[in-house]
């Protein structure tokens, strides 16, 4: 598609779609330019890739910008946007599944704040940042409300963090580890249901649903690195099986779940620059590593029932303005 699409009917649905005859031959469909719907909801299906790149300097837009309306792509391949190219919905949902590929990501934007869509994209491998900008000054990639991320392997990569500005996130990790840069604060909770509406061949659309999702689920040995420009709340299970956890959080953090996994977690490190507190639903459990909990400058509140747990590791706990104890336990096989 080489040239702008626009839609301004009261209807206002598009739909793209590209189809092979046989296997051996390419289907790939590319988005060279901006795809715009006034009134509509927006569905791109391709049989083999998904392109949104302009191959200039310049990135295409696809956006509907009635509100409430989804934006919906699907490839049996991979889903590849150029850093600029953006998806655009006023507060309604996006999803994107690459079936049996990547997904690169671009800029995603659903509407933030309680008004804000949800975001869900489903890949068969990896979830990647497309822009190389990491940094104080990042071009955030996922901007929703609900954030619902599923990957066969990775999200994100060390020095491609993916950057978020939600309120909620989820996300299930296959065979990978994740990287999360948040910009203002988030909970880490539970997202969805959530449905897009698919467009057909007659105009007319049907929804389109995933599962609600909660917390964080990585395996085989993969770890979570977080960093959070504001306050975060772990309201559901960050779980893992053999790696390493990391939250960086530039605010308060509060725990209301268990972080980590008796039988098999790396190492834990949970730092703020104000007060850490554990809920009396509050777990920091490792059976493969050490614990560490700093504040720089503010508490540390273990309420009555919290519990940090190792096999056998050490455990260490500092804070500028004081710490009040729940239970810590470093006995071997406790």
């Amino acid at each position: 598609v080489l040239g702008t699409v626009r839609s301004t009917g009261d209807r206002g649905n598009i739909l793209l779609r590209s189809n092979e005859l046989i296997e051996a031959t390419s289907a790939d469909l590319a988005l060279r330019a901006d795809l715009l719907s006034s009134n509509g909801n927006i569905s791109l299906l391709s049989t083999d890739s998904l392109l949104l790149d302009d191959m200039t300097a310049a990135a295409p837009s696809v956006g509907a910008s009635k509100l409430g309306k989804t934006i919906d792509l699907l490839a049996a391949d991979n889903i590849s946007m150029e850093g600029l190219a953006q998806l655009l919905t006023n507060n309604g949902n996006i999803r994107l599944e690459s079936t049996a590929g990547s997904s690169t990501i671009g800029i995603v934007n659903a509407g933030t704040g309680m008004a804000g869509g949800n975001i869900s994209i489903v890949a068969g491998t990896a979830i990647v940042d497309a822009q190389l900008d990491d940094g104080p000054n990042a071009t955030v990639n996922l901007l929703s409300y609900g954030l619902r991320l599923s990957a066969g392997t990775s999200i994100g990569a060390a020095g491609f963090v993916i950057e978020t500005e939600v309120s909620t996130l989820a996300a299930s990790l296959a065979a990978g580890s994740a990287f999360f840069a948040e910009k203002d604060g988030l909970s880490l909770g539970t997202v969805g249901p959530l449905a897009v509406n698919r467009v057909d061949s007659t105009g007319a659309s049907a929804p389109v649903s995933d599962a609600a999702m909660s917390g964080i689920t990585t395996s085989s040995g993969f770890g979570v690195q977080l960093a959070s420009g504001g306050n975060v709340s772990v309201d559901q299970a960050l779980g893992m099986d053999g790696g390493h956890v990391r939250l960086e959080i530039a605010g308060t953090l509060t725990v209301n779940a268990t972080l980590g996994n008796a039988s098999g977690s790396g190492s834990i490190s949970v730092l703020a620059t104000g007060t850490i507190s554990l809920s009396s639903l509050g777990r920091l459990v490792t059976g493969g590593g050490t614990i560490d909990v700093a504040s720089s400058a503010g508490a540390v509140d273990m309420q009555g029932g919290a519990l940090a747990q190792t096999d056998g590791a050490n455990i260490r706990f500092q804070a500028a303005s004081g710490i009040t104890l729940g239970l810590l336990d470093a006995r071997s096989a406790a």
